[in-house]
């Protein structure tokens, strides 16, 4: 896994420059992929011959691009079925403990299964942990958790993500399906947002 020392910025030219505001290069699309196949692998070799296969159930809106990369590794021999669920936990760029389920689990999809819970990113892990816990009690057999992004210095909760792609520090981060204000998901890349100018925009 790429550590802090490995994620840093890359030098100011390759900076994205939108006038009101600015995005620095943090990891770049082919670490992603590459790290992305070893975590497909890494899932791949554990419960490859789990039986039932699992069952992948990414948090909306932001782990939609991490999630349909990691699927594309995954090599389960009974297969893999897919659901999706939203819960409402960020405004803006500030963090509340607060959780509320605004699209739920297909009934009886998780029950007795293995699942595979993917995010975009961990930081205090109050909405892993809540959700983990609300997917437990859906009888989920297992939960396995993957985020693309880690920011291990801000974690509260007593919660460890199983399958890591990136380490990262407590900047406010876009691209990859991580987005400020529902822009930048579209990036290929994770972008530190700087020079933030509300007034324009």
């Amino acid at each position: 896994m790429l550590d802090n020392a490995n994620s840093k910025h890359d030098n100011a030219n390759n900076t994205i420059d939108y006038g009101w505001c600015k995005l620095k290069p943090v990891i770049s699309a082919e670490q992603i992929k590459i790290r992305t196949q070893e975590i497909g692998a890494e899932i791949s070799a554990k419960y490859g011959d789990n039986p039932g296969g699992i069952v992948v159930v990414g948090l909306l809106d932001g782990c939609f691009l991490y999630m349909a990369d990691l699927i594309r590794q995954l090599h389960i021999k009974e297969g893999v079925s897919t659901a999706f669920v939203k819960v409402s936990s960020y405004k803006g760029t500030t963090r509340t403990n607060n959780l509320k389920v605004v699209r739920d689990l297909e009934e009886g999809i998780v029950e007795g299964k293995v699942v595979l819970l993917v995010d975009d990113i961990l930081d205090t892990g109050y909405t892993m942990e809540a959700l983990s816990n609300y997917i437990y009690a859906k009888g989920a057999k297992k939960i396995i958790t993957t985020v693309a992004l880690d920011k291990e210095c801000c974690r509260e909760a007593q919660i460890k993500v199983d399958y890591a792609g990136f380490i990262v520090e407590d900047f406010f981060v876009v691209g990859y399906g991580l987005d400020y204000k529902s822009m930048f998901r579209e990036l290929g890349g994770v972008y530190e947002l700087v020079d933030l100018n509300e007034k324009i925009i």
